[in-house]
C-alpha cells in the first residue's frame, strides 16, 4: 500500500463510525430503512443497474485515475456499467462549496493535503485532532480520458448543481459500459 493510500485510511477511518451513525442512524437502523426502499437508497441511480458504483467524492482520494478505473473495469463483466457520481472539478477553481480545500488552478496536477469531507460535520476541538488525507483533484477532461482510456465506452455524462448554489456546478455522473466481446 502506499504512503498516501495508509495516510488516507488513517484519515477515514477516525471517528467515521461515529459519523455514519450521526447521520444514517446505527447500522441495524440504516439497514431497515434501506430494505423498506432499496431503490430510494440508490436515489437517481437505480435505473442504471448491474454496475460498479462510486459516489460522492472518491475520485480524488486517487492519485492515479487511470490506474483505478482500470481496476473498475476489471471488475465489471462484459457488458456492465460502472457509475460515478463524484465531485466537479469546478471546485478545483472556487471552493463556493465551503468544503475548505486550498484554491488551486483548475490546471493543477499537485496533490495537497487536507481534511476529510465529514470533519466540517464535527466539534473543532475534535476536528483538529482528525488526520489528513492526501488528495489530487482531477480536470474534466483527465477523469473523461481515463474513462475511455481504459476500455469503457462512455454513455452519458451528466452535471448536477451546487448544494449551496444551484447556478454552479457541484457534482457530476459519468456512465460508461464494459465493451461486449463476441
Amino acid at each position: 500500500m502506499t504512503e498516501y493510500s495508509l495516510q488516507n485510511k488513517k484519515a477515514w477511518e477516525y471517528n467515521a463510525y461515529e459519523f455514519w451513525v450521526k447521520q444514517s442512524g446505527t447500522p441495524i437502523e440504516r439497514a431497515k430503512k434501506d430494505k423498506e426502499n432499496p431503490e430510494g437508497m440508490l436515489k437517481r441511480y437505480a435505473d442504471y443497474f448491474d454496475v460498479v458504483f462510486m459516489e460522492g467524492g472518491i475520485l480524488h482520494y486517487f492519485h492515479d485515475i487511470d490506474e483505478f478505473m482500470r481496476m473498475m473495469y476489471i471488475l465489471l463483466k462484459n457488458g456492465g456499467k460502472m457509475i460515478c457520481s463524484d465531485f466537479h472539478p469546478f471546485t478545483k477553481i472556487s471552493d463556493i462549496l465551503k468544503f475548505g480545500q486550498p484554491a488551486m488552478s483548475y490546471f493543477a496536477t499537485d496533490s495537497f493535503e487536507g481534511e476529510m469531507a465529514h470533519a466540517r460535520f464535527f466539534e473543532e476541538d475534535v476536528r483538529k485532532q482528525m488526520p489528513k488525507c492526501s488528495y489530487r483533484k482531477y480536470t474534466i477532461s483527465e477523469i473523461i480520458n481515463s474513462v475511455i482510456n481504459s476500455g469503457f465506452v462512455l454513455k452519458k455524462f451528466d452535471e448536477h448543481p451546487a448544494w449551496t448554489d444551484g447556478r454552479l456546478p457541484g457534482k457530476f455522473t459519468i456512465v460508461a459500459e464494459k465493451r461486449s466481446f463476441l
